[in-house]
């Protein structure tokens, strides 16, 4: 799962995403709430990065996903990070 930074959108996640779907991997990527095609957070305070993990784990459940590699830029990498913390056994590795 690659995630965006700040102002950033998911198309604007690259980190070798290309490389790694032609070596087999799946490459997945999602816009965080306020960003892209997602709907903005009810608050101010609904931008924190317990709101962000908490919408990554419910990403990773919808598409049935138990454990993934996390891979993010600076909004994105808080954001893998505070869900490696929060629930290592959702999170195969981090880059």
């Amino acid at each position: 799962m690659l995630l965006h930074g700040l102002t950033a959108t998911r198309r604007y996640v690259v980190m070798g995403s290309r490389a790694l779907e032609r070596s087999g991997h799946r490459v997945l990527s999602y816009d965080a709430r306020g960003h892209g095609r997602s709907s903005p957070a009810p608050s101010p305070e609904a931008y924190g990065y317990e709101h962000l993990a908490a919408d990554l784990e419910a990403v990773l459940d919808e598409l049935g996903i138990a454990r993934a590699f996390l891979a993010g830029a600076s909004m994105g990498a808080h954001t893998a990070l505070r869900l490696a913390l929060l629930r290592p056994e959702r999170v195969a590795a981090l880059g």
